[in-house]
C-alpha cells in the first residue's frame, strides 16, 4: 500500500473545513472525503454488544401494532436534513444502549415514546467506527495521517448543530460510508460513531449507530418494544415504564402485556408496569 502523504491529507482535511464554513452542499464534500480516505485504513470493525436500540415517540397514547412502525422511516416521510440522512433518504438510526437513544431522542416531560430492541441475525456484522477515538476500535498501529483522520471524522460527526446547513458535512460522509464495501462483504452501510448529544463522546455505552433500510432489512430484526415517559418529580427526573411487547409474531405484529385500554386504566391510576405508584402520570390521560 503506498504511504499516505501527512502534509497532503492535513491540506484536504482543510479545505474540507472551509467547506464545511461555507455551507457548501453534500456533493461538493464528496469527492473531497474520497480523495482525503483513500489509502488511509479506517477498521471496520464488529460490537460487544448485539442489541441496539431505537426510540419513536408514540402518537398520543397509541401503542405501535407491527414492526414496521418501530423501524426505519419511509423515504417519502423524510422531510428534512439529519445528522447522517438528507432530505428523502431513509436511516436507521439507533444506540448502544436504551439510554443512548434517550439521549438522542431528548424526550419530553409526560409524553409516551416507545423503544424497541433490535438484534442482528449476524453477530459478525461489520461497522465503520467513524470519529471514535478509542484505541480498542483499531488493530494497528495508527500513522500520524490516519490519527489526524479520525480526529477530523470525530469531530464532524459530534459537532453541535445551529443550522440544517451544519448537516452538509456530515451527510456527505454517511454517503460516503453508507455505500463504501466493506472487506470482502457483499453488505454494506452500517455506521458507529459517538454521540453528539452525550457529554462525553468517549462513552462507548452512548454510541450510535446508523443502518442503511436494504442492510436493515437483510441482517436485522426487532426483538421486542417497550413503552416510557418521563416525569418530572420534586428532585429529579423519573423515567417510568408503562407496558412491554410480550411477542412478535412471523408477520411483525406485536402482542402488549397490556391492551391500549387496560394501560390507559393503570395510567390513569397511577400504576406503571411494574405496578410501582407515580402520581405525575395521571395527567398523561387526563
Amino acid at each position: 500500500m503506498k504511504k499516505v502523504n501527512y502534509w497532503e491529507v492535513k491540506r484536504k482535511i482543510e479545505m474540507l473545513r472551509k467547506l464545511a464554513a461555507s455551507n457548501a452542499p453534500p456533493s461538493r464534500h464528496l469527492p473531497l472525503i474520497k480523495s482525503v480516505l483513500h489509502g488511509v485504513r479506517i477498521s471496520a470493525i464488529t460490537i460487544k454488544n448485539d442489541v441496539l436500540y431505537r426510540s419513536r415517540w408514540n402518537k398520543g397514547t397509541d401503542l405501535y401494532m407491527h414492526t414496521n412502525e418501530l423501524r426505519y422511516p419511509d423515504s417519502s416521510a423524510v422531510d428534512k436534513e439529519g445528522r447522517l440522512n438528507d432530505i428523502g433518504e431513509s436511516i436507521l438510526y439507533a444506540a448502544a444502549c436504551e439510554l443512548g437513544t434517550i439521549i438522542e431522542s431528548r424526550p419530553d416531560i409526560n409524553k409516551l415514546f416507545t423503544i424497541s430492541s433490535i438484534k442482528p441475525l449476524n453477530p459478525e456484522i461489520y461497522y465503520y467506527p467513524l470519529g471514535i477515538t478509542d484505541k480498542d476500535y483499531y488493530n494497528h498501529e495508527i500513522s500520524a495521517a490516519e490519527k489526524i483522520v479520525i480526529e477530523y471524522l470525530n469531530t464532524e460527526i459530534t459537532k453541535s448543530i445551529d443550522t440544517v446547513e451544519d448537516y452538509f458535512s456530515t451527510i456527505a460522509l454517511s454517503k460516503f460510508f453508507l455505500k463504501t464495501k466493506i472487506k470482502d462483504l457483499n453488505s454494506t452501510g452500517c455506521i458507529a460513531y459517538p454521540s453528539a448529544e452525550g457529554s462525553k463522546i468517549s462513552n462507548k455505552t452512548t454510541y450510535n449507530f446508523a443502518i442503511a433500510p436494504e442492510v436493515f432489512d437483510k441482517h436485522f430484526v426487532i426483538t421486542g418494544a417497550t413503552v416510557y415517559c418521563l416525569t418530572n418529580e420534586e428532585a429529579h427526573y423519573q423515567l417510568n415504564s408503562l407496558n412491554e411487547v410480550t411477542e412478535i409474531d412471523k408477520t411483525g405484529n406485536l402482542s402488549w402485556l397490556y391492551s391500549h385500554d387496560k394501560m390507559i386504566n393503570r395510567i390513569s391510576q397511577g400504576l406503571t408496569l411494574d405496578g410501582t405508584y407515580c402520581e405525575n402520570i395521571k395527567c398523561l390521560v387526563q
